[in-house]
């Protein structure tokens, strides 16, 4: 949904019905429902419950697309992952093969809806780390650049989400970064955001500061109550805006940028075969981030 203007004598919905514009004044506005009730109403209210319906019917067209086309697919095109051993968890790829695209990497891509984009996995060399990211963006040699789709492990956890990185060097690509942020700025897209960290349960986090304690920021940024706060060992802050908090990061530090959902190791075994396609779920609600980091290529 781009900007709204409302306009004298257009209509609009909201819970209550279609309304039509009557007047325009001070930041408010008459309308009036088809039922001949009139009222005065916030233009900002009533522009977030636009959003609001507008990002509802979205998340509930995606999710009937999805439903038809796994409804279609047969077992038998499914890859041969059986899901998690206990081995699996582990910093160490030594003695593993849930990475390669013949295990998880093939069976999240085959249940992954993902739109314009052909997502093909990448097992990272010598880490316990698959990516997914678009064929025709895939630059191997800048990999650490581009924005991704990620499942990580280490000894305890199963870590998967969108993962975006910043150099420290100017000179060093930035550009999905930048793309990334400007979305972001968008109040709608930041919204959009929001609702998804809140009801998937994801959280915001410095993969450094999580696996060497050395990460652009500490702790994590979650939604409580509508609203950005960032959890640090001995204290709560509030952040005001998402952008403005990842674009003053300090530019001497590089910013491994996740927005995870983690699972403890039990919940991932338990899960068996059916954690691909929970990994590939997400990874759809993610989806929007993922384009709006690759943007640039497109203008």
């Amino acid at each position: 949904m781009g900007k709204i203007i409302f306009q004298v004598g257009e209509q609009y919905e909201n819970e209550k019905g279609v309304y039509e514009i009557l007047e325009i004044k001070d930041g408010n506005m008459k309308i009036r429902w088809n039922s001949g009730e009139t009222i005065w109403t916030g233009i900002e209210l009533q522009k977030h419950i636009l959003r609001r319906r507008h990002w509802e019917q979205t998340v509930k067209t995606q999710a009937k697309s999805r439903t038809t086309r796994k409804s279609q697919r047969k077992t038998s095109t499914l890859s041969k992952f059986e899901g998690f051993k206990d081995s699996d968890f582990s910093r160490s790829v030594a003695g593993t093969r849930w990475r390669s695209r013949q295990q998880l990497g093939g069976a999240v891509s085959r249940r992954f809806d993902s739109g314009p984009f052909d997502m093909k996995s990448w097992a990272i060399s010598r880490m316990a780390r698959v990516h997914w990211t678009d064929t025709r963006h895939q630059d191997l040699a800048h990999d650490q650049f581009q924005a991704k789709l990620y499942v990580q492990m280490d000894k305890k956890k199963l870590y998967c989400g969108f993962y975006i990185e910043r150099s420290t060097q100017t000179d060093d690509p930035r550009d999905d970064w930048d793309s990334f942020i400007e979305w972001l700025r968008t109040p709608e897209n930041e919204e959009q955001l929001k609702t998804l960290v809140a009801e998937e349960g994801l959280i915001l986090y410095d993969m450094k500061d999580i696996m060497e304690d050395s990460g652009a920021f500490t702790g994590s940024i979650e939604v409580s109550d509508g609203k950005w706060i960032w959890k640090k060992k001995n204290s709560e802050e509030e952040i005001p805006n998402l952008a403005d908090f990842l674009d003053q990061l300090d530019n001497t530090v590089w910013v491994d940028l996740q927005i995870s959902r983690i699972l403890d190791k039990k919940t991932a075994l338990e899960r068996k075969e059916a954690i691909a396609g929970d990994i590939a779920a997400l990874f759809e609600k993610l989806l929007p981030l993922y384009e709006a980091s690759v943007s640039h290529m497109s203008r």
